[in-house]
């Protein structure tokens, strides 16, 4: 038991990186997310006090001393590593979440604009088919009406 109070009361170092760690995350996100934001502050706040419980009931029991109380022991420096390898896979994993995001917005943005691209091609070949069509009527149609109004005009310059 006496082994695990000492192993516990080291741990404050690490509840200090923690807390830094919070602290952090509270002030980037605090516009986007507040209620994390704020969650994370009271975390952070908590990190802090824990940190100094585990060291004034360290010195209590008398693990350090005034005189040693900044030397980290490597229980404390087992502590620290835990805690940092356990924020860099976090970031790790909150960059590649947004990067996974960030990937598929621009796949649907690429889709969706390869997609108005070809309703705009479609559009622009049906109405070149529907000029093209209106322009076969129309030549079709337009030799009647001069063969027609040619006779007309002739019959009519044949009255005096």
């Amino acid at each position: 038991m006496d082994n695990l109070a000492y192993i516990l009361y080291a741990q404050s170092p690490a509840l200090f990186l923690a807390a830094a760690a919070l602290l952090l995350l509270c002030l980037f996100q605090h516009k986007k997310h507040r209620v994390r934001a704020v969650i994370e502050l009271i975390l952070g706040i908590l990190s802090i006090v824990g940190g100094l419980f585990l060291y004034y009931l360290g010195m209590l029991y008398e693990y350090f001393t005034i005189h040693d109380f900044w030397h980290i022991r490597i229980s404390g420096w087992i502590g620290l590593v835990l805690m940092a390898a356990l924020i860099l896979f976090c970031s790790y994993h909150s960059i590649t979440v947004r990067v996974r995001k960030r990937r598929a917005e621009k796949a649907a943005a690429a889709a969706e604009k390869k997609h108005a691209q070809q309703l705009e091609d479609t559009k622009n070949a049906a109405y070149a088919a529907g000029r093209a069509d209106a322009a076969a009527k129309e030549n079709t149609s337009a030799p009647e009406t001069e063969s027609g109004s040619g006779n007309a005009s002739a019959s009519a310059e044949n009255r005096p």
